[in-house]
């Protein structure tokens, strides 16, 4: 069932682009300091793989905790009170990083950015439905991933190029700066949500919003399958002489970013958005079955292609379902719900069919994960998800 509907009939409207480049831009600093901290691990405290993965996931694990808190205060505080809140969080432990000199402080460290940043991907994204009208919501979430994910396509560059040709300092203090730009143009736009007078205290009920839980399921799944991905696509590469890994990457982000406003706009034309969610779940599925039982060059291009298109049919769907399915008072905790699984997920991915891959081998491993997707199949269709 879809309510709510929006101030105006219009999509592009400025304060819907202005949401967009401000998304954008933080999303570049963060993307920047993703292949950078690893390497500022290792070579400047001297940490080896375990405690690169500890720093990493210090923060994942952190946002998870603490996200449903801050989706039910985006809901009774405002969505650019608490988006200037957590930017300014995030930016400000960008100028301590080249501060730290142990374990202990990057760790502590990264608990503060987790702080930060697990209030930014829900207040964006609930203050941009806020903007959408109803009758485009698919295409306008659509295009909020859009802005995620080209700076996925140039904030790692941009990161790696900083940290070697001017420092890890350097680095620091240009994600410092990008988060910094994103609060100022975060400043001048204009909030329409006005939260409600009496303010409903955090109880247990607002740990997960209940309407998101079956959307959240169905994207764990997929990015459970994405961790996992993103981790052993270059060892596949390296072992089975499948050519350069970043020709995976560069294909995915380039098919994500033209396919998902497509995708979004088809979602809004259809009586009942859930049935996209199977050619997307299926395009996903053929992804890894191309990957775990071909070895050519065209191999890493064709899953990247394969990859993308699912995802980028399944993702905005799911996003938009969330709030179709939620009250509008409650956005900020079901876009809180959706990303813990969509970190979630990740993490999990990466840890557990890392533990197959040791067992089986990695194309076995590519092959088996494709069980997840025939779980996420059999969610849709138990829980009626693809009628809503």
């Amino acid at each position: 069932m879809r309510t709510e509907s929006s101030f105006e009939d219009r999509l592009w409207t400025r304060p819907f682009v202005q949401i967009l480049i401000a998304n954008c831009v933080v999303f570049t600093s963060y993307q920047l300091l993703i292949p950078v901290l690893p390497l500022y691990v290792s070579e400047g405290i001297g940490g080896d793989e375990a405690t690169v993965g500890l720093v990493v996931g210090t923060l994942t694990f952190t946002a998870v905790l603490v996200r449903p808190l801050l989706g039910w205060a985006i809901d009774q505080y405002g969505r650019k009170t608490l988006l200037l809140a957590s930017v300014l969080l995030f930016a400000a432990t960008g100028l301590i990083y080249p501060l730290t000199a142990s374990l202990a402080a990057l760790v502590a460290v990264r608990i503060i950015q987790g702080l930060g940043w697990s209030g930014v991907p829900p207040a964006t994204s609930t203050m941009a439905a806020d903007l959408v009208p109803r009758e485009r919501r698919g295409e306008g979430i659509a295009y909020v991933s859009t802005s995620q994910s080209v700076a996925m396509a140039i904030g790692p560059a941009i990161g790696l190029y900083l940290a070697g040709a001017f420092g890890y300092t350097e680095a620091f203090l240009s994600a410092t700066a990008l988060s910094l730009l994103a609060l100022v143009l975060a400043l001048f736009i204009r909030d329409r949500y006005v939260p409600p007078k009496e303010k409903r205290g955090f109880g247990l009920q607002d740990l997960v919003e209940r309407s998101a839980v079956t959307p959240s399921v169905v994207t764990a799944l997929l990015t459970f399958v994405f961790g996992g991905l993103t981790a052993f696509i270059p060892l596949a590469a390296l072992e089975r002489n499948l050519g350069n890994p970043a020709a995976f990457f560069v294909t995915f982000s380039v098919v994500l970013i033209v396919v998902r406003p497509v995708t979004g706009r088809l979602s809004d034309r259809q009586a009942r958005r859930g049935v996209l969610l199977f050619p997307g779940i299926g395009l996903v599925a053929a992804s890894l079955f191309v990957l775990a039982f071909t070895e050519a060059q065209w191999t890493l291009p064709v899953t990247a292609v394969l990859w993308a298109l699912g995802f980028g049919v399944a993702q905005p769907v799911l996003r938009a379902m969330v709030l179709d399915l939620a009250p509008r008072e409650h956005w900020g905790s079901a876009n809180a719900t959706l990303g813990s699984a969509y970190d979630l997920g990740m993490a999990l991915g990466a840890v557990l069919l890392g533990v197959v891959a040791s067992q089986v081998g990695i194309p076995a491993m590519f092959a088996y994960a494709s069980l997840a997707m025939a779980l996420a199949f059999f969610v849709i269709l138990w829980s009626g998800l693809y009628r809503a």
